[in-house]
C-alpha cells in the first residue's frame, strides 16, 4: 500500500529560480492536497514571528524538501556575510530535529561539498541527492522524487532524540542552546507519546540526560523531557531507566514546574522503584533455586 508523508516542508531560495520551485510545489499539491505542502509565500499567515513559526512548522512536517539551485551556494555565503540566513536556520532546525532532509538538485545544480558548507549543515552532503530538470525529463524525474519520498515514509521514523542506533545524527542536539528548538522536539515527543511511539520517545533521554551545558535555558523544557522519557521507559518496562528519568526530573524540579507534575512524578518514582525492588527479588529466588538445583 502506498505511504504518504503527512507534510513536506519545501525551503528553497527565493532569488534561485523560484518558478521552477512553484513548479514542483505545485506537482507535491496535486499529490497530496494544499494543506499537506508547506512552502513560505503561500503559508506564513500575518502577524508571525517568521523564524518561530519557520521552526514550528519544520518540527511538524515529515519531510523536509530541499531545493538546491544554481545560485543556492553563492547565496548562502552572501547572506552569511551580511543579514541572518532563513534557509540555514530551515535546515539547521530540521537536521537538529532528526527530520527526513531531501536535497533536490534542479535546473543543472550540483551538491555542494562538506567544506563549502559550515558544520551545521555539512550533514547534508552524505545524502544522496534527487535531479529535476526542465523539459520532457521533468515529468519522469518529478515522479521518480515522489516514489521515493514515499518509499522513505514506510521507513521507521527515524529518531530525533538520540537513539543509541541513530546517536551520530543527533549530535547537533548535544551543542543546542536554543530554547525554541527544545520546545519543539519536545512537541514532537509528546505526539510520540500518543501515537504509542514509547522507544522513540525512551530514546531521547540518551540525548539529553548526557547533555549538561545547557540546563539554565529552556529548563522546564528538558524537564518535560524527563518527564515522558521516564513514562515512556515504564511503559517498556525498563524500570530503572524510568527511575532514572523520574530522579532527573525531581532533582532538577524548580519553581516554575507545576507542583502537581511533581507530586505526580514522586509517586510514579516509588511505584517503579517497588517494580524494581520486586524484579531484584525475583531474581534472587531464582539464583536460590538454581543453587538448591545443583545438589
Amino acid at each position: 500500500m502506498m505511504q504518504t508523508p503527512r507534510t513536506i516542508f519545501i525551503s528553497y531560495r527565493r532569488s534561485d529560480h523560484p518558478d521552477f520551485a512553484a513548479r514542483i510545489r505545485d506537482w507535491l499539491i496535486t499529490r497530496y492536497g494544499r494543506e499537506h505542502v508547506f512552502m513560505d509565500f503561500d503559508s506564513i499567515p500575518p502577524f508571525v514571528a517568521f523564524a518561530d513559526f519557520i521552526k514550528e512548522r519544520i518540527a511538524q512536517s515529515d519531510v523536509v524538501l530541499v531545493l538546491i539551485g544554481p545560485e543556492w551556494l553563492s547565496l548562502l555565503r552572501e547572506k552569511a556575510a551580511h543579514v541572518e540566513d532563513y534557509i540555514a536556520l530551515e535546515l539547521e532546525t530540521a537536521l537538529a530535529l532528526g527530520k527526513r532532509v531531501a536535497p533536490l538538485l534542479i535546473k543543472g545544480a550540483s551538491m555542494p561539498s562538506p567544506a563549502d558548507l559550515p558544520a551545521s549543515l555539512q550533514p547534508i552532503t552524505q545524502i544522496n541527492a534527487a535531479v529535476v530538470e526542465d523539459g520532457k525529463a521533468f515529468y519522469n524525474q518529478i515522479e521518480a522524487v515522489i516514489a521515493a519520498l514515499e518509499t522513505r515514509a514506510s521507513e521507521p521514523k527515524p529518531d530525533s532524540f538520540g537513539n543509541s542506533a541513530t546517536l551520530d545524527q543527533t549530535k547537533t542536539w548535544r551543542r543546542m542552546t536554543d530554547p525554541d528548538l527544545i520546545k519543539s522536539a519536545n512537541r514532537e515527543m509528546i505526539a510520540r507519546m500518543e501515537d504509542g511511539d514509547y522507544e522513540s520517545v525512551a530514546g531521547g533521554y540518551l540525548t539529553y540526560s548526557s547533555n549538561k551545558p545547557w540546563l539554565l535555558r529552556g529548563k522546564w523544557s528538558i524537564q518535560a523531557f524527563y518527564y515522558h522519557a521516564g513514562q515512556a521507559y515504564e511503559l517498556l518496562g525498563q524500570f530503572e531507566e524510568a527511575e532514572d528519568a523520574y530522579d532527573s526530573f525531581s532533582r532538577n524540579y524548580d519553581v516554575k514546574t507545576a507542583s502537581d507534575d511533581r507530586r505526580y512524578i514522586l509517586e510514579r518514582l516509588k511505584i517503579v522503584q517497588e517494580k524494581i525492588k520486586a524484579m531484584e527479588e525475583a531474581k534472587k529466588a531464582e539464583r536460590r533455586g538454581k543453587r538448591w538445583r545443583l545438589f
